[in-house]
This record gives structure tokens, sequence and C-alpha cells, in this order.
């Protein structure tokens, strides 16, 4: 065993063994919650590719569902062989369970699953375990509210242990008034806090600016067709300005830089 992956043995088993009946009810937030997403199947892992992604013994190729894509990650590279070590070490010998969220392929042959093992008699997401080791964040949009914001407090523990990646100096929360910061994190995937200062409308988009120069300083940007959504979860833009939130995306810099959001669950409100 390499150095590499005995050090991610020793985080995998504390991790497992951390697990108590105190915390029993979030860690089981995604792995019960998972229900509509079709019958559970026990699968075996071959191995862990590169990108951390699930080579199957029956060919299939897993995305973990709930979990960003490592390519979108800073220094992607060496990320990846991180998770893939940490990945390798947990699973060894294990069976698996897993439900699917998409029963096609993506354009790469990968499917979007949820993943779970056993920890000490509970059954722990996979996604989970990964982000409270600090090896990867939160993605909304593919799992259920309930397990989103246990990803989420499970990112902001190991944030603030700085655990993980979140001991590199490229892996951090980005400021909306730092520009430079911004531009060079352009095409990955962020965390961005800012205030938001006024809301600009127009025909097909709405923009919730947190800052005075539109096309040059941050915007979250929402498209009309997924407005309604906000505004029943009670986030209507006009109701936001002036709230400090956190918002998680893909990093754009056309025209200014920006994260255009889907749906309200990509938004965490900080106030």
């Amino acid at each position: 065993m390499t150095p590499l992956a005995r050090r991610w043995l020793l985080v995998g088993l504390a991790f497992l063994a951390s697990l108590s009946a105190a915390g029993a009810q979030d860690w089981r937030a995604c792995a019960v919650s998972v229900e509509e997403f079709g019958q559970m199947q026990e699968v075996q892992v071959q191995e862990v590719n590169q990108n951390g992604e699930l080579l199957l013994q029956d060919g299939r190729l897993i995305l973990l569902a709930g979990l960003v894509p490592v390519t979108l990650l800073p220094n992607h590279k060496a990320k990846g062989e991180h998770l893939r070590a940490a990945l390798q070490s947990w699973l060894a010998g294990q069976s698996i369970g897993l439900r699917l969220v998409q029963t096609q392929p993506d354009r790469w042959g990968r499917l979007v699953a949820l993943a779970q093992v056993s920890g000490n008699q509970l059954p722990v997401s996979l996604t989970q375990a990964v982000i409270d080791a600090g090896l990867g964040l939160a993605q909304p949009g593919q799992i259920t509210r309930t397990c989103l914001l246990a990803l989420y407090r499970a990112e902001a523990k190991a944030r603030l242990e700085r655990i993980g990646f979140w001991a590199d100096q490229d892996f951090t929360v980005l400021q909306s008034g730092d520009p430079q910061s911004l531009r060079d994190k352009a095409g990955g995937w962020v965390l961005v806090e800012g205030q938001i200062l006024n809301v600009n409308e127009t025909k097909f988009r709405t923009y919730l600016n947190m800052g005075p120069r539109r096309g040059a300083d941050f915007a979250v940007v929402i498209a009309k067709a997924n407005l309604k959504s906000f505004q029943q979860r009670g986030l209507a833009p006009h109701a936001l300005v002036g709230k400090r939130l956190r918002v998680h995306g893909s990093l754009d810099l056309r025209p200014g830089p920006l994260i255009e959001i889907s749906g309200p669950d990509a938004i965490e409100m900080l106030n």
C-alpha cells in the first residue's frame, strides 16, 4: 500500500468509527431519502479511476450523485488522485448499495447514482462521507433537499476544520468583491459569498447583483423559466436585496463574473 493510500485508509477508518447514535440522523439524511430513485442494487466496485468515479465489476461507470465532479475543481489532477486513493481504501473488499439517479449514461458513459456503505451499523452515503472528509463539494440539483442540506453541513464542518482539500490555499470560499480571485477560478466550480445590492431584469434573465457595476461586478443569474421555484421557496429576487448569501456553481466571466443557477438549492442564506 502506498503512503497516500495508507493515509486515506486511516482517515476512512477514523470517519467510520466516529459515526455514533448522536449523529445518526444527519448521517442517515442522504441514505434514507433516496427511495424515489428506484430499487437498491448491491454491487461490487472493481476500481476507482483518477476522477473519483467508480468502475463496477459489471462494467458500469458511476459518478456519485450530489458530488461536484473532480474535473471542475482547482488542480483537479492532484485532487482526483487523493479522492481515488481514499475511495479505494474505504471500499476495498466491500459491497455497496446503489440507486440510480439517472438511468441513461451521460456523454462520457457515466451513470449518476447514490451509493451507500455500512458504517457502525448505520447506512452512510458515500457522497456524504467524501464531503465530510473534505475531499469534495456538494452539488445541488441531483438529490433531495434533505440530503443536500446534510451535505452543506458536512461541507461547512470540513471547511471550518480545514481538513482534506480545505487545507489547500486554492480551495476556499471566494468573496464577491475580490475580482482577481474570481478571474483566477473562471470555468471551475466555486463558492462565492456576498450581499445582494440590487436586482436587474431582462427579457430572459434576472440578475442578482453583488456590486454596483453591472457586467463588471459579480452577479447571480436566474433564467426566467426558473423563477417560479425561487418564489415558491420564499426567495423572490427583490426580497433578496440586502441579504448576504453563499452561492454554489460554475463561474463564468461572460460578460462579467457570474454564476447562473437553475434552482434555489444553489443558494445558502447567511443572514
